[in-house]
C-alpha cells in the first residue's frame, strides 16, 4: 500500500513538472501526455478493484447473506440512533427552553 502511495505521489509530481512544461510543448503532444497518463490511472484504479479475481466465484449459504443484512440493519439503526442523539445535542428541546 505504502509502495502504491509512494508511486501516486511521484506521478503527482511528474504531472506537476509536465504542467510546468505545458506552455513549452504544443497542445497535440501535451494531450497525448495526459492520455496516457489517463489511461495508466485508469489501468491501476481498475486493479485495485478488480484484485479479487475470484470474486465472481464467491458462494455465500443463505444464512450469511441473511446474517450479512441483519448486522447492516443493525449498524443503520445505531447510526441512526446516533444522528438523533447528535441532534438533540445541537437542536434544543422546546420545553427545555422555554
Amino acid at each position: 500500500m505504502r509502495k502504491e502511495f509512494e508511486e501516486n505521489e511521484e506521478s503527482k509530481k511528474t504531472l506537476e513538472n509536465n504542467l510546468e512544461i505545458q506552455d513549452e510543448i504544443d497542445d497535440e503532444t501535451f494531450q497525448k501526455i495526459l492520455e496516457e497518463e489517463f489511461i495508466e490511472r485508469e489501468k491501476q484504479i481498475e486493479e485495485a478493484l478488480f484484485a479479487d479475481e475470484d470474486f465472481e466465484d464467491l458462494k455465500l449459504t443463505d444464512k450469511e447473506v441473511q446474517d450479512s443484512y441483519q448486522e447492516l440493519m443493525r449498524r443503520f439503526e445505531e447510526d441512526k440512533k446516533k444522528s438523533a442523539e447528535f441532534s438533540e445535542e445541537l437542536v434544543p428541546d422546546e420545553k427545555k427552553v422555554l
